[in-house]
């Protein structure tokens, strides 16, 4: 393949592309600060009234968060996937397809390249993913069992 076999429309289709990918991005970088955020304000909250009962209920946000990156992160795999696909044109897409998380794109890809689509649970337990929202976790469990326990 040679830089001639990208028409402007097919350089076009990958701007858009990729401009859906870096929006994943920044959503799931934002994702995080808000996990941050309301993990502190609830257990900062939960410390000052000594109520074990918020240092517990900042674990709910906390797995909702967790689940929302989990989803952005899938998607902008995916979206990634549909950028070297239209790229290679293996396999072949319809001129600015963008359903890249559609069930029948994750199909084709995953019947091309099964190593290509990544499972929402092995996202989701991604050493990153499970580190970053584990900690966040494991600190509101640990707090409510010492404001129970004191």
């Amino acid at each position: 393949m040679t830089y001639e076999d990208f028409g402007p429309e097919r350089i076009k289709h990958l701007e858009m592309i990729q401009l859906v990918v870096a929006r994943l991005g920044t959503d799931s970088f934002l994702v995080k600060g808000w996990a941050v955020t309301l993990n502190a304000a609830l257990l900062g909250f939960a410390i000052s009234g000594k109520d074990w009962r918020l240092a517990a209920v900042a674990v709910i946000p906390t797995l909702a968060l967790w689940q929302l990156d989990t989803y952005y992160l899938r998607a902008e795999r995916l979206f990634r996937q549909l950028y070297e696909t239209v790229r290679t044109g293996i396999p072949a897409v319809e001129p600015f397809y963008m359903g890249a998380t559609a069930p029948s794109f994750i199909t084709k890809v995953g019947a091309a390249n099964p190593d290509a689509v990544s499972k929402w649970w092995t996202i989701a337990c991604s050493q990153t993913i499970t580190i970053f929202y584990g900690v966040l976790a494991a600190v509101a469990i640990a707090l409510s069992a010492v404001l129970y326990l004191s």
